[in-house]
């Protein structure tokens, strides 16, 4: 499914970030192992912009963005690239490139700045089975 602009209500335009070459396509890398398509990249490069943006990347001003999305262990460490030559391992590397500096450098996130969470169906059912059991607990 493609995503595009048109069809989110609350494309935000946020702030733009001044960043490299090098830092692009390093959060190029971690988009494309996170979410595994150009489509998936949009919404977790939009993730990350909104969690540094939160009080979640105070810490982390001085490092900026790159820093912030190393030094949280928010992301995997699986996801963060050991050298150079692991970016010429993705296919279509320039269209998740393309993906950083539309969402970072030009400021055109696929959330609303609130959104700063992302579930898998796991993670909910996980919370349902914990809800039931701990009102079975209170309850009997």
């Amino acid at each position: 499914m493609e995503i595009k602009k048109e069809d989110i209500m609350h494309l935000a335009k946020l702030s733009m970030l001044n960043l490299s070459d090098e830092e692009i396509e390093y959060l190029a890398y971690v988009v494309y192992k996170e979410q595994g398509s150009v489509e998936g990249a949009k919404i977790e490069a939009s993730l990350i912009a909104n969690l540094y943006e939160s009080y979640r990347g105070n810490s982390y001003r001085d490092e900026g963005i790159q820093g912030y999305v190393e030094g949280t262990g928010w992301f995997d460490s699986s996801s963060k690239p050991d050298s150079v030559s692991d970016y010429e391992a993705v296919p279509n590397f320039e269209a998740y490139k393309n993906v950083v500096s539309d969402v970072l450098v030009d400021g055109n996130r696929y959330l609303t700045n609130d959104i700063d969470e992302h579930y898998t169906l796991n993670s909910i059912n996980y919370a349902k089975g914990t809800i039931l059991r701990m009102y079975q607990v209170v309850m009997f």
